[in-house]
C-alpha cells in the first residue's frame, strides 16, 4: 500500500495516519476558527518540535492538530503562533467525529474540486 509512512492533514477534520494497511484517524479540536492561514505549516512544525522531544508518533500528531488549533483562534500567521506555556495551559475539547464523518461530509465529486492546500500531504520518513 505506502511505502513510507505517510500523515494527512484534515482541517477541521483532523488528521490521518496511513502506513502499510493502517490507518489511523485523529480528531481535530472543538473551536471557532478565525483564520485558518497557516494551520498546515504550524501543523509540520509542532509535529516536528513534538518528535525531537521524545513524544510518540500519537502525542506529537495530537499535540500537531491543538496547535494548529489554537493558531486558528487569532487573525494572522507568525504572530498567530501560541506559546509553548499557552499550549500547555489552554484545554481544548475535541471534536467527536468519526472517520466515517469525514467521508460522508462531501461527494467525491466535490473532493476532486478541493484544493490541494486544504488537504496537504506530508511524507514522513528518508
Amino acid at each position: 500500500f505506502l511505502k513510507k509512512p505517510l500523515i494527512v492533514t484534515l482541517g477541521e477534520w483532523g488528521s490521518l495516519f496511513l502506513k502499510n494497511d493502517q490507518c489511523d484517524y485523529f480528531s481535530s479540536y472543538s473551536i471557532k476558527a478565525v483564520d485558518v492561514s497557516g494551520a498546515g505549516d504550524i501543523f509540520r512544525a509542532a509535529f516536528g518540535e513534538a518528535l525531537i522531544n521524545n513524544f510518540s508518533l500519537s502525542e506529537a500528531i495530537d499535540y500537531a492538530n491543538k496547535v494548529a488549533a489554537l493558531m486558528c483562534l487569532r487573525v494572522g500567521t507568525s504572530e498567530a503562533i501560541p506559546s509553548r506555556k499557552e499550549i500547555k495551559k489552554t484545554l481544548l475539547k475535541k471534536n467527536h467525529y468519526q472517520l466515517n464523518d469525514f467521508f460522508k461530509s462531501f461527494s467525491f465529486k466535490k473532493y476532486d474540486q478541493l484544493s490541494a492546500e486544504n488537504h496537504r500531504w506530508t511524507l514522513l520518513g528518508r
